[in-house]
This record gives structure tokens, sequence and C-alpha cells, in this order.
């Protein structure tokens, strides 16, 4: 009985300690993803059309802090697309936020994806 409790005790500890380190080498795997994820309640949001493509631009409150995010890359229906899903978000009064991904530039963060209403647009 004390052999079989004690072999028990083994498996059970073995079993859990490599359980453990398959946890751990998850955990420690690199990211891939060069950006930054934020989500926040869209406050504003506008675009801008001129001869060279558009641009958009929107300040969400992330835990009351209001970030300035923007797109950079000219491309109309992408833009559009953003700017009419962020601003369906806003008028909805639901308070739900969006997630942007990309990057921060000085004090601004630069867009690259936006999720919004349950769509991504991609820039």
């Amino acid at each position: 009985m004390t052999i079989k409790k004690t072999l028990t005790g083994i498996v059970l500890v073995g079993t859990l300690a490599l359980s453990g380190c398959e946890d751990n080498q998850k955990d420690n795997q690199p990211n891939n993803n060069p950006y930054q994820i934020i989500r926040g309640a869209p406050i504003s949001v506008a675009e801008n059309y001129d001869e060279w493509g558009s641009t958009l631009a929107t300040v969400l409150d992330i835990n009351g802090k209001h970030v300035l995010a923007y797109t950079s890359n000219g491309r109309t229906r992408s833009n559009a697309e953003a700017t009419a899903l962020i601003q369906s978000e806003i008028s909805d009064g639901d308070e739900e936020l969006i997630e942007l991904m990309g990057n921060y530039y000085e004090n601004r963060f630069v867009i690259k994806r936006v999720n919004a209403n349950g769509y991504q647009v991609d820039f």
C-alpha cells in the first residue's frame, strides 16, 4: 500500500512538473508581432482627402487619458471604412471600446489595424 501511494505521488509530482515546464516554455516564446495594441473609447474621428490620398485621425479615451491616433498610408477605402466603424461606435452610445494595432511615434499612435463593431480594417 505504501509503495502504491509513493508511486502515485511520484507520478503526480512528475506530471505537474512537466506541465509547468511546458507552460514556461510557451511564455518564453518570442512575440513576433512588432505592433502594440491599445483599447479605448473613441471620442472623435475625422478623415481628410486630397490629391495624394486620405488620412484618418481619432481620439481615444484610455483610462481617462486621451490618445491621438492616425493612419499614414493614404488608402482611401481603408480610411473610409475605419472612419465609418469608429463613428458608428461613437454614435451608438454603448461606450464599447475599439482596438487599434500599431505603434507610438513620439506622442501619437500610428494605426495599422482597427477592430470595431465586429469588423477589422487593415492599413
